[in-house]
Parts: C-alpha cells; structure tokens; sequence
C-alpha cells in the first residue's frame, strides 16, 4: 500500500490485505486515519490511529512470492532415505494472502514414483488443500498447483511432501528462520514416519530444513 493508497482508503474500507491485523476505517483526518480491529493477531482489540505514510510502509502481497523457489535453498545440501516419510516445512504470511503452489527440492537419488503435497493449518491440523505433484525433471525444483488457500495474517500454516521410500534431500544446519517478502520459513522442520498424505506430521527437528517451499500471490 502506498500513502496515496492509504490516502485514498474511504470510511468504511476494510483493512485485511495490509498490515498487521483486520479491520475497518472508522474515521479520516488530514494526515491519519482511524481503524477498528476486528481480528488483530499481533495487538490488544480496539481502536489505532495511523499517519498515512505509516500506512504506506506497510507490506503489499507481492505475485509469485516464495522463499528460495526457483533459486538454490539456503545451506549445505545432504541425501537420506529408504524410509516412508512425510516431511513438512511452516509458512507465516505478514498480510492476508493465497497459497497457489507447493514446491519441493528434489534428490538425485529419489526414484519415487509419485510425491503429494498436502497444506494445513497448525493450530489444528486442519487440511487445507492437497495435490499430486506431476512428472518432472529428475533432480531440483518440482512444482503442483494447490487452492489457492487464503493465508491469514500471522497464522502458522505447514506444507507437507510425502516420500515413499526414496531418498530425499535435506539441507542441515538450518540455522535461522527466513524471510522473502511477506513469507517467513520457520527453522524448525516437520516430519513423520508415514507415506500417507493425509497424516499431520507431529514430529519436529531444529536446524533442518527438507527443501519445500510455497508460493504465495
């Protein structure tokens, strides 16, 4: 948003797609606006008042936003396998959004046939959206289309790939949370003995990361 959008915002405008919370415009004044929250994540209910180029820093939903996706993922890449798993990574929007793609790095070695990806919310393991990822190339970036599945600002979501016995690749020590744009990857990884999508994996690792992303747009 910038400060002529924020400007340009009318009484009664919602607010949802930027910033830190949900709500409503209440009041306009020559260089501030008044909002009511509804649903703010990060602060108390009520009534804030903001300068409009306060408004205009904050973060817009950026098209195609993911965070190493279609780049090299971040740290020392290493293989493992011959295991049934379902692997998760956890996603944080810092604006409301939608969740179009699932991605995950894949290994050299990994001679599985068929991989699912699955999204959930969680707080409660609620599943949001699952794909089958198609055929292709036989190493790096694989690709599904999902939802697209609405992003809550400030709501930890988690998207899983299963790996059915092959190897798959991980990258260790992971050792900081990352932030690309309005997404922030959590350092902390997911997974379960299982080759089944439909499982939540409750097991969680610090420092690893099992190459997936998301897109965000």
């Amino acid at each position: 948003m910038t400060e002529a959008e924020a400007r340009a915002l009318p009484i009664g405008a919602p607010i949802s797609d930027y910033g830190p919370g949900v709500g409503v415009v209440t009041e306009k004044h020559l260089d501030s606006l008044v909002i009511q929250w509804s649903a703010p994540p990060t602060r108390v209910e009520g009534v804030s008042t903001f300068m409009y180029d306060e408004l205009g820093r904050w973060p817009a939903p950026v098209a195609g936003n993911a965070i190493f996706y279609p780049g090299d993922p971040t740290g020392p890449p290493n293989s493992m396998g011959n295991t049934p798993l379902v692997l998760g990574a956890s996603f944080l929007s810092s604006v409301a959004a939608s969740l179009t793609k699932v991605h995950f790095y894949k290994d050299v070695a990994d001679a599985d046939v068929s991989h699912v990806a699955t999204v959930w919310r969680a707080s409660d393991q609620v599943k949001l959206g699952q794909a089958t990822f198609p055929a292709g190339p036989p190493t790096g970036w694989q690709s599904v289309a999902i939802g697209p599945i609405a992003m809550t600002l400030g709501v930890v979501y988690v998207a899983t790939v299963t790996h059915p016995g092959s190897n798959y690749e991980f990258f260790w020590p992971f050792v900081a949370d990352v932030t690309s744009g309005i997404l922030t990857l959590s350092k902390i990884a997911r997974y379960q003995a299982s080759s089944d999508p439909n499982v939540f994996p409750t097991n969680t690792i610090d420092g690893y990361y099992y190459g997936i992303d998301v897109t965000v747009g």
